[in-house]
């Protein structure tokens, strides 16, 4: 008899200590899809809500084509529809017309954060050359001090059909000092003009005679993507970021003239895109270390420019210059917009609600690589960003921890109780993953039979099995 026990026993054991390991797949598997219903759910609340309630809309600043300042305050956005007042505050009535500024013209592309570029789609750039049914990649290799080339292919076949470096077009891939020298964190719209990204290469905004501008080391080069031809646009210094001004050509018409701007330490240079007839912007001393936008009325350069000067944010204040074309000012204008409005408290805790998972909370909220609207996040080290993450997200981070906590300890008091296994691996599962992980335990575990096909090992002492036919003792 206690020989056919140990043989049931023996029989019935790799079952059971298979079946908490199932339990715990089954619990991912339902706490992932119960995850996804509920994200959906709460995306769909937040939307139906945002059409009741919708957020405030803040001044933006705009010049009439005669140069004047305005500022746009949408009254419907999705319409359209936007009120006009001037700087002192009085209803104008809307411009036919409103000038197009050549933005982001830092004093220094270390003024904006380049963490976005390590990504590999932002380390490839798109074109499409029309003419030639082609396509051509301009590549970096990812250093921060890295090279860059151009790689061609045509449109039909996607076969390659060649390589541009700084000496030209060439049938092999570029190398040694045939590479463009590109600082990475130059690879956007601050070092190069036109830009785009890996997944849609595009023609060109106006016509541009398929050339393409990028700073390479300390020199302005223009590439002919046509011709396959490398040329340096001459400066009388390094050009620190590039730009694009789209100017328009008549003050009563849409229609627009592109240009490069090249920021220099002390000037501005406007190359349009033939790369013939450049001319020069001298920049006043007071505004030479200052973040810049640049507008003017018409596509030929009037009496005066207009520079902005701030963070490139709406609740920055701005100090506008009128300027000669000697450098000298003209007119000067402040604007203080409504100062940003505090974090809100409210928008952790939506947060958590939404992800109701300590840890995948922890990584979105806390320890991603993001940057956020403040002017100076871009100053701060990946340390103190997440200093300034813990005082926003701790406390929604917090009661999301202690809600888990209580729901682990339930499952690993009564995985304890009775009598079963993995009771830590439910705990820490639990913690992690929150209330979607507890739910799919309680499934699993309270109905076994129905999630796995097998009842699950009790914890109380079962009567011995009814034997039938003759006994021998040896």
């Amino acid at each position: 008899m206690h020989a056919l026990l140990a043989a049931t026993k023996m029989k019935s054991s790799p079952a059971r200590s298979a079946l908490p390991v199932i339990n715990l797949l089954m619990a991912v598997i339902l706490g992932t899809g119960l995850l996804l219903i509920w994200i959906v759910g709460f995306m769909l609340l937040l939307g139906i809500g945002g059409m009741y309630f919708e957020s405030p809309t803040w001044p933006q600043l705009e010049f009439t084509t005669q140069g004047e300042p305005v500022l746009k305050s949408y009254i419907d956005r999705e319409l359209g529809q936007a009120d006009y007042h001037n700087l002192n505050g009085e209803r104008v009535a809307a411009p036919i017309n409103t000038l197009r500024g050549s933005n982001h013209l830092a004093a220094d592309s270390r003024q904006q954060t380049a963490e976005r570029q390590l990504d590999w789609e932002w380390r490839i750039h798109g074109y499409s050359l029309e003419s030639r049914h082609s396509f051509w990649y301009l590549i970096h290799d990812g250093r921060p001090k890295g090279n860059a080339y151009f790689a061609g292919y045509d449109a039909a076949s996607k076969r390659p059909i060649g390589y541009i470096g700084k000496k030209g077009f060439r049938s092999a891939k570029p190398s040694g000092d045939e590479l463009f020298p590109m600082q990475l964190e130059r690879f956007n719209h601050m070092g190069l003009v036109p830009y785009s990204g890996a997944h849609e290469p595009r023609s060109y905004w106006d016509r541009t005679d398929d050339n393409v501008f990028l700073i390479s080391g300390t020199d302005l080069l223009c590439v002919n993507l046509e011709s396959q031809s490398v040329s340096t646009v001459p400066l009388p210094s390094p050009p620190l970021v590039l730009g694009i001004s789209q100017i328009l050509r008549s003050t009563d018409s849409d229609a627009l003239s592109t240009y490069v701007v090249a920021r220099l330490p002390k000037e501005l240079v406007v190359v349009p895109f033939s790369g013939k007839d450049q001319f020069t912007i001298p920049l006043p001393g007071e505004v030479q270390d200052q973040y810049l936008d640049l507008y003017w009325p018409s596509k030929h350069m009037t009496d005066q420019v207009i520079l902005v000067s701030g963070q490139d944010s709406i609740h920055a204040p701005k100090k506008m210059f009128w300027i000669d074309k000697q450098g000298a000012i003209k007119r000067r204008e402040e604007w203080i917009p409504e100062p940003a409005p505090p974090e809100s408290w409210t928008t952790p805790f939506l947060l958590a609600i939404g992800l109701p998972m300590p840890a995948p909370y922890t990584c979105f909220s806390i320890l991603a690589p993001g940057g956020t609207i403040e002017p100076d996040w871009h100053k701060l080290t990946y340390q103190e960003k997440v200093a300034r993450r813990v005082v926003v997200f701790g406390p929604a981070l917090l009661l999301l921890t202690l809600v888990s906590l209580a729901l682990a300890i339930v499952a690993f008091r009564r995985e304890r109780a009775q009598g079963r296994g993995f009771a830590m691996s439910w705990f820490f599962l639990v913690l992690l993953f929150g209330w979607p992980a507890f739910v799919g335990y309680w499934l699993t575990v309270q109905h076994p039979a129905w999630m796995c096909g097998e009842s699950a090992p009790s914890s109380e002492p079962s009567a011995l099995p009814a034997l039938s036919g003759i006994e021998i003792f040896a």
